[in-house]
């Protein structure tokens, strides 16, 4: 019975990990385009400041439940719960890289130090995909405690956003420190 109980954990961190990776394709390309485009021109870089302000104020918890069930149902078009959380996720972090630009660091600092901050708050917001029943670290833990009523397991993911939180944040301070 317990093995049941760490597939389904383990489907749970598997498809944490998937919406990370596919929700920043395209914020990490189009940043490190919009980032090597900053470097080359300030005017560059105030456009995609400016250009990037109204991705940053969407909320993520917000767009899922509106890109899940409000475009599902108004275009025809049947959308994944995990479709729906990548696609939220994509569009509020396409800015994220260029509006965080810095003139004193070096091109190749703004790229990973900006890419590894873009990491860490996909990964973070990946952690609402239970909201429309996409199946997240935290939806595992919960549907893993509904059958077994120990709160304990919600440690489990307690313990792996940690781990990899702290796998991004550590090489993220060495690079702001290091790095020229």
């Amino acid at each position: 019975m317990e093995t049941s109980y760490f597939s389904v954990i383990g489907e749970g961190a598997l498809n944490t990990l998937l919406i990370v990776i596919l929700s920043s394709i395209l914020p990490v390309g189009l940043g490190i385009l919009f980032t090597v485009l900053s470097s080359k021109s300030k005017t560059a870089q105030k456009v995609f400041s400016w250009v990037s302000l109204p991705f940053e104020c969407l909320c993520p918890v917000v767009l899922l439940p509106i890109f899940y069930f409000t475009v599902t149902r108004y275009t025809n078009i049947y959308m994944t719960p995990l479709t729906a959380v990548v696609i939220a996720l994509t569009f509020c972090f396409i800015g994220y890289m260029p509006s965080r630009y810095v003139d004193t660091y070096s091109l190749k600092k703004n790229i990973i130090y900006n890419m590894f901050g873009l990491y860490r708050n996909i990964f973070m917001w990946s952690f609402c995909a239970s909201i429309i029943g996409c199946m997240d670290l935290l939806q595992s833990a919960q549907v893993v405690m509904s059958r077994t009523y120990y709160a304990e397991w919600y440690f489990v993911p307690f313990a792996f956003a940690f781990a990899v939180l702290a796998a991004i944040e550590i090489p993220r301070k060495i690079i702001k420190q290091k790095m020229k």
